[in-house]
């Protein structure tokens, strides 16, 4: 999926009009495995339920005020739309957020161990392509 629309001026964060489907492909991120599935328009990455806390030591000063709340969160979601309004979110088994176009949900994967994260987008107007 071509999420963002690199014609637009400033279009780091701007959803492109037409999106590409028909691929499936797998992204690593500090040791964590993501799928994502663009017939389906999804993301997904599975999380250990059970984490030790943010480590707010590895923070700059101004991202330690914004997790103060969610240390004890092992995982959290950060919304960097707008950066001097950026939001925080918890990953918790049972989470369901709206963040923009995208609808979030977090539930208990099939290895119980693990939840499941899941992103998908929603926005309205696009085009999909194969």
């Amino acid at each position: 999926m071509r999420i963002y629309d690199p014609d637009l001026p400033f279009s780091e964060y701007e959803i492109a009009p037409i999106q590409t489907t028909g691929t499936f492909s797998f992204a690593s991120c500090a040791g964590y495995t993501g799928r994502r599935d663009t017939c389906s328009h999804t993301c997904t990455v599975d999380l250990p339920i059970e984490t030790k806390g943010l480590k707010v030591s590895h923070f700059c000063l101004d991202c330690r005020v914004l997790l103060k709340d969610h240390a004890e969160n092992g995982f959290v979601l950060a919304d960097l739309y707008v950066e001097d309004a950026i939001d925080i979110y918890p990953a918790t088994v049972g989470a369901d957020y709206t963040i923009r176009d995208y609808r979030i949900t977090v539930s208990e994967a099939k290895v119980r161990s693990e939840m499941e994260l899941i992103v998908l987008g929603i926005a309205e107007g696009l085009t999909f392509v194969d």
